[in-house]
């Protein structure tokens, strides 16, 4: 197979990895030297085997051999999310608050499974995001700050059982526990999330810590284990915190999650692409198209985004219990603005505004 492949070809990959293995052992080395007091490595898309996963145990070796280095050092997998969980870890540190998280799997088969463009399990995953986010793993629900509910949905998974799930979900909410969802595909398909099965159990989505399930595995469970650990610290500090700004926020960033993570890359994405495809062009190199496909998406993923505030988010209540007596809220709002921040349709730019109201008793 290596014969295969034209020696100009190969030796170029081999030379961008050996440069890009020099560049990280450099960061290393500025790590050890104090330049850095963290150092965060991601291992960008990728497979159980394949150069990146050799790169990574040399890089591996090299912090072993190194006192004290471990210690500044995380190699983690992902890339995306990891600035979103650096500042995450760096809040938590300054609140030493050391988030205890609860891992619920939605089927015993999920931990061990190897998801598309990642090198390890999904367990593997959460660990190193929970731990790169300072927090540990907690013994039961009881225990936990929140719970991470992991669901990775396949061919094999039937109706009734993401319907179950759903249900399991909606208990645990209306037990009031605090729930940061991952909501994963293996295949990327709508039919194997659990979103619309949450909708149709009725489930107060706006109680959910935090939902992901954009792109790969680590993308999806870093942000969700980071808005949980933010969210739900930022709670245990409601004396200092403006309660109405904290809701306000965390409502608008879940309705961000909902619908670019599934209604655009789950159903809106496909439809364009597809009316991309009949016309000649290119979803990846959008040219002449841009505009239109920009007006497109927009137009679609307000009609959606519309329809499911009305269906699960609208004049849900929003109680808040202070000093001053009860405060009562209702969600009576969702307006969106949506572009292509690239010639492309791969991702898009969402921006979500909220209306909420007081209810006067």
């Amino acid at each position: 197979m290596e014969k295969k492949i034209p020696a100009d070809i190969r030796e170029n990959y081999l030379a961008l990895y050996q440069q890009n293995t020099q560049v990280n052992i450099k960061l290393l080395e500025l790590a050890e030297a104090g330049v850095f007091t963290g150092l965060v490595l991601g291992q960008d898309d990728g497979l159980p085997f394949g150069l990146p996963n050799m790169e990574k145990q040399r890089l591996v070796h090299y912090v072993e051999q190194k006192e004290h280095l471990a210690e500044k050092v995380s190699i983690t997998r992902g890339t995306d999310e990891v600035a979103l969980t650096i500042l995450g870890r760096h809040v938590n540190s300054l609140y030493q608050y050391n988030p205890r998280i609860y891992v619920q799997y939605s089927q015993p088969a999920v931990p061990e499974m190897v998801m598309p463009y990642m090198p390890h399990t999904i367990r593997r995953t959460v660990q190193e995001k929970i731990a790169l986010i300072g927090g540990v793993e907690a013994a039961s629900p009881q225990d936990a700050d929140f719970v991470l509910y992991v669901h990775a949905g396949s061919r094999q998974t039937s109706y009734s059982t993401l319907t179950a799930q759903a249900q399991n979900i909606t208990n645990l909410i209306e037990q009031g526990y605090k729930i940061a969802l991952v909501d994963l595909s293996e295949n990327y398909y709508a039919n194997e999330t659990l979103l619309p099965h949450l909708i149709q159990a009725n489930t107060d989505l706006t109680k959910l810590a935090a939902y992901a399930g954009w792109n790969t595995t680590s993308n999806s469970i870093g942000t969700a284990v980071t808005q949980g650990a933010l969210f739900t610290g930022a709670l245990a500090r409601i004396e200092e915190t403006n309660w109405l700004s904290l809701y306000a926020t965390q409502l608008t960033f879940l309705s961000e999650r909902f619908v670019d993570d599934w209604y655009y890359q789950k159903d809106v994405q496909s439809v364009v692409n597809t009316t991309l495809r009949d016309m000649h062009a290119d979803p990846y190199n959008l040219g002449k198209y841009h505009v239109k496909t920009s007006d497109l998406i927009d137009r679609l993923l307000n009609d959606r985004a519309q329809h499911f505030f009305r269906q699960n988010l609208a004049y849900r209540p929003i109680v808040f219990l202070s000093a001053q007596g009860r405060q009562d809220y209702r969600l009576t709002g969702l307006h969106i603005k949506t572009q292509l921040p690239w010639d492309r349709t791969f991702e898009i730019k969402l921006e979500p505004e909220l209306s909420i109201v007081q209810i006067k008793n």
